[in-house]
């Protein structure tokens, strides 16, 4: 008895547990994704701002020398961005990566129309092996001028969260191994003292059966079963004390009328 209801709590803390971990490591995988792609994000804006700010010389994107460098330095400050790409409306202008000026990726049309079709605000890509965060440009009269993407390598990420989730069920393990013999211990108690209580109730029901009249039960302050029973036994005496004196008092009337 002991040890199928220790097995069913037990099981019911492993699925706590297990739930538990499951939540935390969603949550850390929501807000690790944020913080990256926010990082990266920041860089895209950055490129975008001094894209921009030719436009506003009158410079068109692919007279703007000065980003080939700032790209080569947003490379070389960070080594998990894979590639950062820039183009015009018709073709990639710079293709930078890992090998520095590469040759233009075979994803290149698939982003132009990824940002053509965002003319507002970022869009977010991904591949098995990196993410992209794209963002479009555009000249001072609000025309579609272009557009940037940056691929970030995930395996940074991939890591990090291979490692939380590794700690986080190495946490929940040594929780429920310590639980363990704690559930144990606190049902061994348990039943132990209702098997004593249990076995001073049947004793006073066995005086009072064979002696109606024996000294009431007395509980142990710290056995809440013994109390509940002393607290009926008592409302059965003075039911029984009830029932006796109108008894007598029957009695007593049929008496005097004879």
């Amino acid at each position: 008895m002991i040890a199928k209801l220790a097995v069913t709590i037990i099981g019911i803390i492993a699925l706590a547990l297990g739930l538990t971990v499951l939540l935390d490591a969603v949550k850390f995988e929501r807000a690790l994704s944020e913080q990256v792609e926010s990082r990266f994000a920041f860089v895209v804006e950055e490129l975008k701002a001094t894209a921009e700010t030719g436009f506003d010389l009158g410079l068109t994107l692919a007279n703007m020398k000065n980003m080939e460098s700032v790209i080569e330095r947003e490379l070389q400050r960070d080594d998990r961005i894979l590639s950062i790409t820039l183009f015009d409306p018709e073709k990639v202008l710079v293709h930078a990566g890992k090998d520095r000026f590469a040759a233009n990726p075979p994803e290149a049309g698939t982003w132009r129309r990824r940002t053509q079709a965002t003319p507002v605000g970022r869009w977010r890509g991904e591949t098995p092996a990196a993410w992209q965060v794209g963002i479009g440009l555009t000249d001072t009269a609000g025309r579609p001028a272009g557009g940037i993407v940056l691929q970030y390598d995930r395996a940074f990420y991939d890591r990090d969260i291979r490692q939380t989730r590794t700690e986080l069920a190495r946490v929940a393990a040594m929780l429920g191994l310590s639980v363990t013999p704690l559930v144990f211990v606190a049902l061994f108690g348990l039943f132990h003292r209702l098997h004593g209580s249990l076995a001073r109730i049947r004793s006073a029901l066995d005086r009072s059966i064979s002696d109606p009249r024996a000294a009431a039960f007395r509980p142990r302050a710290a056995a809440p079963l013994e109390r509940h029973y002393a607290a009926a036994e008592h409302g059965i005496r003075e039911a029984l004390a009830m029932l006796d004196s109108r008894r007598a008092g029957l009695n007593h009337a049929g008496a005097a009328r004879e």
